[in-house]
């Protein structure tokens, strides 16, 4: 539960089961920065992601560029605590120090004892980081302790998510002979951000089941922490891959894989959100400069590797290491793959986005609180002005095209606007984002 082995031992990163797998792997993660103020700080991300990781660096920077007292550190795996009692009566004896929490929402009611914990007095002196692998579990209960939240951070509230390409392309870059943007891109379709996953696009061909499995794991297991069953995920998963980039509703899936009614499938939705595996686009409304609750959405996933063993699993009982690569040499797969790369990679930047509707089509993504990119269309090849023209109800906004050649008109001039609207290519844009 407890854990200070640098106490110990001078050498306890050698031994450490987090830092030894850190440094095994062919790709290392660059540690976020720490400021260790007094408060109480949030680390969100999906499991297997490096949260755990990421504590035992600070932990390591701190005992040796900060030369922080090895007493005054502490690490606490909170996944072994049934109720928030024993979590307090854990934490109550330490004050005056960085205490770090993995997995906090695992006892019930864990918010009770840092509340406790802070009335008490001693967040005023004591650094607290915690994690948390379900992100609505955590910042929902976070909100009973108003004014407890840590001030003066470098991050504050900070989430560790998948690579971006543009992280991605460096790894590449750095690491294998030397690959252009696009050979990153194909590459990046097929093995996500994961960092265990860019280790293994670095080693092998092609993704190991082991890893697909841990993967897998996470979500169902994450379903079934939240009481709901494993095999309806799974199905859920597959059909919202069937449906990918495609506007639906709630009561159309629960139809589809008859689970029924639709708040069931509006609940299994948002603990695919909360554990960082969905990612919901709502019809945008102008007026409120936010989404229309009751019309249809667009469901994409942040990660493809973790979509690639939810809805292999689903359709085949099994998981098969090749199934996206098969689903990307497919033309029409590939370019709903390339539109759920560019939803992931607007929600890794927190921008805010929505999908809309104007001149008889639709728009991919509309991003209101974005003045110079108000809006983005994403395209397999060069369109013609007709399949673009609901763009033009957004005068800066930009289509984003992924077979890009460089075009140029008859007359030999680069082309660079269909009409009034911006064209550029998409995987330059994703670089510069």
């Amino acid at each position: 539960m407890i854990t200070q082995s640098w106490l110990h031992s001078s050498d306890w990163a050698k031994s450490d089961p987090h830092l030894k797998k850190y440094h095994a792997q062919s790709f290392k993660r660059a540690s976020l920065p720490l400021d260790p103020a007094p408060g109480i700080h949030t680390l969100l991300g999906p499991r297997r992601i490096g949260k755990s990781t990421q504590f035992k660096l600070w932990i390591q920077e701190l005992l040796t560029s900060r030369r922080i007292a090895g007493e005054k550190i502490v690490y606490l795996d909170a996944e072994r605590f049934e109720n928030w009692k024993e979590l307090y009566q854990t934490i109550a004896p330490f004050e005056k120090c960085v205490l770090f929490i993995d997995e906090v929402t695992a006892p019930k009611d864990w918010e009770r004892a840092l509340k406790i914990f802070a009335d008490e007095g001693k967040i005023e002196t004591t650094c607290i980081w915690i994690t948390g692998s379900n992100a609505f579990a955590l910042k929902n209960s976070g909100e009973r302790l108003p004014g407890r939240r840590g001030k003066g951070l470098i991050l504050r509230d900070a989430e560790l998510l998948p690579l971006t390409f543009k992280e991605f392309h460096h790894v590449m870059t750095v690491n294998t002979p030397p690959s252009s943007a696009t050979q990153s891109f194909e590459k990046f379709l097929r093995w996500g951000g994961y960092p265990a996953s860019v280790s293994e696009c670095l080693d092998h061909e092609s993704c190991s089941t082991d890893w697909l499995q841990e993967l897998l794991d996470v979500v169902l297991g994450e379903a079934s922490r939240m009481h709901r069953s494993p095999r309806l995920t799974a199905a859920l998963s597959e059909r919202i891959w069937i449906n990918l980039t495609q506007r639906t509703s709630y009561h159309a899936i629960s139809k589809m894989i008859d689970a029924g009614s639709h708040p069931i499938i509006r609940q299994y939705i948002e603990i695919l959100e909360g554990c960082y595996t969905l990612i919901t686009a709502e019809r945008f409304n102008p007026k409120t400069k936010g989404g229309v609750l009751k019309k249809e959405k667009k469901f994409y996933f942040l990660d493809p590797l973790v979509m690639h063993a939810l809805v292999s699993y689903a359709q085949q009982g099994r998981l098969d290491p090749d199934w996206l690569k098969t689903q990307i040499e497919e033309p029409s797969k590939k370019g709903l793959l390339i539109e759920n790369v560019v939803a992931s990679e607007l929600r890794k930047k927190n921008f805010v986005f929505y999908y809309d509707e104007a001149y008889g089509g639709e728009i991919d993504f509309v991003l209101p609180f974005q003045p110079e990119l108000p809006a983005i269309e994403v395209k397999l090849s060069m369109p013609s002005l007709s399949e673009i023209r609901p763009m033009t109800a957004y005068p800066k906004g930009e289509v984003w095209v992924y077979r890009w050649m460089n075009p140029t008109s008859k007359d030999g001039e680069r082309i660079t606007k269909i009409g009034e609207t911006k064209v550029c290519s998409l995987v330059d844009r994703l670089l510069e984002l």
